[in-house]
């Protein structure tokens, strides 16, 4: 099986998973499991470009240690976690505080943070992370997004 495909399996399986977590932090919403998968679903392939494109990269240059800033859903940090690469999980404390976040991406092996972008600072030392991944999250903010990215 090529990259593609392995990375095309390893994204399924991680969707499948979902059936068994609640993820709405505030507990108001009750997203069924078909609703959540069928969000998984319908961007699987660009979890699965982003994943390929780390590991093309990965073949030419260092990667080790990854950080998903955005990773609510985790499937881009799963994946990349069980094809052997150091990954942090970041995302807002609302989600990553949640005892089934912890649960699920510490079974992974995934270290997670609790960020607000908006503080312009991230909680980590300078150049630790080899690559970072930020995907399905610049529309999201409601401030100047420079200062961040610099």
């Amino acid at each position: 099986m090529d990259a593609h495909g392995k990375v095309s399996s390893l994204v399924n399986s991680i969707i499948e998973e979902f059936g068994d977590f609640d993820l709405d932090p505030f507990r108001e919403q009750s997203e069924s499991t078909r609703e959540k998968t069928e969000y998984l679903t319908a961007h699987r392939h660009e979890y699965i470009r982003t994943i390929v494109d780390i590991v093309e990269f990965s073949q030419h240059h260092p990667v080790r240690e990854v950080l998903e800033i955005g990773a609510f859903f985790g499937v881009v940090s799963i994946a990349l976690a069980k094809l052997g690469f150091q990954v942090c999980a970041a995302d807002l404390p609302e989600y990553m505080s949640m005892p089934e976040q912890k649960e699920r991406f510490g079974r992974h092996g995934i270290e997670i943070a609790e960020v607000r972008l908006q503080d312009y600072l991230l909680p980590f030392s300078d150049e630790r992370f080899d690559t970072i991944v930020m995907c399905e999250v610049l529309e999201h903010l409601n401030f100047n997004p420079l200062p961040l990215i610099k």
